[in-house]
Parts: structure tokens; C-alpha cells; sequence
């Protein structure tokens, strides 16, 4: 905490001017990321599909991801689609965006993320690890786009997931999903370092983190 005074005294005492002394406070460390922008125009980008058990599997269908187990002729389904590993520390915002489309009924599609899964995207590894429902996103409308904020997910190693399950085929039994548009944007500040300037009667003190 300290104090600006505007001083003016006797021939050689003067800070500011009699009137006005100005300080600015800036900081300018703040840096975006975008760990994935996938538009699934050819292939799956940064994210891997799985598939748990039945028929159906995530594919690149018309440029989005899609999955479909209303057709399967094995019955119920459980699928993933995940990201690759994701540093959520030491954000101050994070936004997760994604457009949807959806045929037929069935159970919906739900966005999950992971803090112990090990990386390795085979059926076992992906079961074993431990997948939380991504707060503040409800996934029941087709044809939606979502920009959710996802600051509350934290972790130095984070998975997030499209899960998939179907109760069998046909309908009220599983839908047809589509995903597009799939972005993750990140602005983090690791070391707060101001930027001090002050401004007085003809001179002025600066300090440029250095």
C-alpha cells in the first residue's frame, strides 16, 4: 500500500504538478490457447474414438463425427469420443464450444471429463478410469451450439469425452449424433507481473516487468 502526494515546494521540490499525479496499473501477461479446433473435415484431429462395447463406433460422416446405433444390429451400445490431455490449471477462462445435431430417441449424448485417465485409448484403460459429467451442460436439443464455460474443470492432465450408449436399436432405443465445431479456448495469467507508470511535472517512472 502507499501514497501519491503532488508536492511542489521551495526551487527544486516538485513531484507531479501541483494538480495532478497519474498512476496506471497494467498487466499484460494473460496468454490464449486453443488446445483443439476440430471441424472433422477428414479425420478425427486431437481426439480418438473408443469403443466400450456393441456396434456402433464413432466415424467421419459429411465433415462431423457421428455415431449411430439406432441401425446396429448388436444391440446396447457404449462408446467415447476423447480429447488428448488438456493442462486446465492457472486459467481465468476457459470456454468449451461444439455444435450438435441428433436423429431419432433414445438416451442422450453426454460431455465428460477425466483427471486419472492414463492416456492409453483401449476399451480396458478408458473404463478403469473415472468420468464426471462436465457441469452446466445439458445435452437434449438437436441442432444446438454450445459455448460453456468450463473453468470449474481443473487439473494438470485433463480428458474431456463425448459418451454414447444406446438401450438397443430402433427407436426410443438410440439416436443418430453428430458433432461439429469443436473448440476449446483458454486464456491463462501464470505470474501476475504489473506494469507501474507514473506520470508527474515533465517526468515519469516506468516499470516494464522488467
Amino acid at each position: 500500500t502507499f501514497e501519491i502526494q503532488n508536492v511542489a515546494g521551495g526551487t527544486t521540490a516538485i513531484a507531479g504538478t501541483s494538480n495532478q499525479t497519474v498512476l496506471t496499473v497494467n498487466d499484460d501477461d494473460a496468454t490464449a490457447n486453443t488446445p483443439f479446433n476440430e471441424t472433422f473435415a477428414a479425420n478425427f484431429g486431437t481426439w480418438t474414438p473408443v469403443s466400450i462395447s456393441g456396434g456402433a463406433d464413432w466415424i467421419i460422416a459429411s465433415g462431423k463425427a457421428q455415431i449411430n446405433g439406432f441401425t446396429s444390429a448388436e444391440g446396447a451400445a457404449e462408446d467415447y469420443l476423447i480429447s488428448s490431455a488438456i493442462d486446465m490449471t492457472s486459467n481465468t477462462s476457459a470456454t468449451l464450444n461444439f455444435v450438435l445435431s441428433k436423429q431419432f430417441t433414445g438416451p442422450n449424448l453426454q460431455i465428460k471429463y477425466s483427471t486419472n485417465f492414463n492416456g492409453v485409448y483401449t476399451s480396458a484403460n478408458v473404463s478403469a478410469a473415472t468420468w464426471t459429467s462436465v457441469p452446466g451442460i445439458t445435452i437434449a436439443d438437436a441442432g444446438a451450439s454450445f459455448s460453456s464455460n468450463v473453468l470449474p474443470v481443473t487439473g494438470s492432465t485433463v480428458y474431456f469425452a463425448f459418451h454414447y450408449t444406446t438401450i438397443g436399436t430402433g427407436a426410443g432405443n438410440a439416436e443418430l449424433w453428430e458433432v461439429d465445431n469443436l473448440s476449446l479456448n483458454l486464456i491463462s495469467c501464470l505470474t501476475p507481473k504489473p506494469e507501474i507508470n507514473i506520470k508527474g511535472h515533465g517526468n515519469s517512472i516506468t516499470n516494464n516487468d522488467n
